[in-house]
């Protein structure tokens, strides 16, 4: 027998309960979840990371590194500005380090194409986000050798 999705129903069983849905039906709750929604509302995890991405990126576009924000991810990848360029990612991630105290993920880590970009993690709340920003600012206004 074929449901409304075109699949044929499974049992999904949850404790003592067993309840009759949908691959896609199961599927698409999956993916919900996995983006913060419960019951078509955002969870609190996910809206702490929405602002935590929001803060970072506003910030760093604010003080002119231009980046993009992700829809569904709790890190940012930030193409190194121009300027640095030529340091790739490790080198100028050792520089966010001891000039801003700033740590960041160097690209070239996750592949040979990574090496123009760093990543960073929303792990901090917003308040050493801004710290991190004006760290930044303060080492894009230093003359670096």
């Amino acid at each position: 027998m074929r449901n409304d999705y075109g699949t044929r129903p499974y049992i999904e069983r949850y404790g003592s309960t067993a309840k009759k849905t949908s691959k896609k039906q199961s599927a698409n709750s999956r993916l919900d979840e996995s983006l913060g929604m419960r019951d078509g509302k955002e969870s609190t995890k996910s809206q702490s990371y929405k602002s935590r991405r929001d803060e970072l990126c506003n910030g760093l576009n604010r003080i002119g590194w231009d980046v993009q924000k992700p829809l569904a991810t709790m890190f940012i990848w930030a193409k190194i500005p121009d300027k640095y360029l030529h340091l790739g990612s490790l080198e100028f991630s050792k520089l966010l380090i001891k000039h801003a105290n700033v740590a960041v993920s160097p690209g070239a880590g996750f592949g040979i194409n990574g090496d123009e970009y760093v990543r960073f993690s929303l792990i901090e709340n917003e308040h050493r986000i801004r710290q991190a920003i004006r760290g930044i600012k303060n080492f894009f206004s230093m003359e670096i050798k």
